[in-house]
């Protein structure tokens, strides 16, 4: 988590633009967002929704609870929405940094998520 940090849930409160999920961008023209309110998470690759309860800790960050509608979305959607489940589950740190960019990091300190934060 990022230096001086009090309140992650704080930090992270709005609405995000996913750039990145898993080891790869979000494709052109894909809108991928992710809206954090009241300690929940929602994930919005354009197909189903994707919610989790974040958990914070000292030095970690995890996700519990971990729930998805379940439509049928076209390959590329399915695929992107496949890569963030996989990815919620490596999540164990994140860092919010300059011009309000978050990165959530595995243990190998890879990312796994990347986000600028929407404009309002």
């Amino acid at each position: 988590m990022s230096a001086g940090a009090t309140d992650p849930a704080t930090q992270l409160q709005g609405t995000w633009t996913l750039t990145k999920v898993g080891d790869a961008p979000v494709p052109d023209g894909m809108t991928a967002t992710m809206s954090v309110n009241a300690g929940q998470i929602s994930f919005d690759l354009g197909c189903n929704t994707i919610n989790a309860v974040p958990m914070f800790g000292p030095t970690f960050v995890r996700f519990r609870d971990v729930v998805s509608t379940k439509m049928g979305c076209p390959p590329d959607v399915a695929a992107l929405e496949a890569q963030l489940m996989d990815a919620l589950g490596r999540i164990d740190a994140m860092q919010v940094g300059v011009g309000d960019t978050l990165s959530f990091y595995d243990g190998l300190n890879a990312i796994q998520l990347g986000a600028q934060r929407a404009a309002p």
